[in-house]
């Protein structure tokens, strides 16, 4: 685990939600992983659930959402499988360290929220 996902794993501690970090998904029969998870927040009140990765990265936009595309694929696919009492799907955020000027609406793709290391803060 690194920094980021140390932090972000506290904020949604601190605002009651139950984490679990860096869960490694779709083990294969030859050995490995599929992938893994950062992190996986879920508050037992609201029942909502949310799939967070982070990246302290300066990629291009491009190469960020196809990165990230690949991640959250992970997610609708294994996080079922990891909290079955859940009926609704996971809120997707991406957690950025470097930002990039960007004139796109949905850098990463229309149901992925981005928020960059400062907002995070601010809140």
């Amino acid at each position: 685990m690194n920094v980021l996902e140390e932090l972000v794993s506290e904020w949604y501690e601190y605002q009651g939600y139950f984490v679990r970090r860096d869960i490694k998904v779709g083990k294969r029969a030859t050995g490995g992983y599929e992938g893994e998870l950062d992190i996986v927040a879920f508050h037992p009140v609201s029942r909502k659930i949310v799939h967070i990765e982070t990246s302290m990265g300066a990629e291009s936009w491009e190469k960020r959402r196809s990165i990230f595309q690949k991640k959250f694929s992970l997610g609708e696919k294994y996080i079922p499988m990891l909290f079955p009492f859940v009926e609704s799907k996971p809120d997707k955020v991406a957690v950025l360290g470097f930002p990039r000027s960007t004139r796109l609406k949905d850098p990463l793709g229309p149901d992925i929220k981005v928020m960059f290391i400062p907002d995070l803060i601010k809140k």
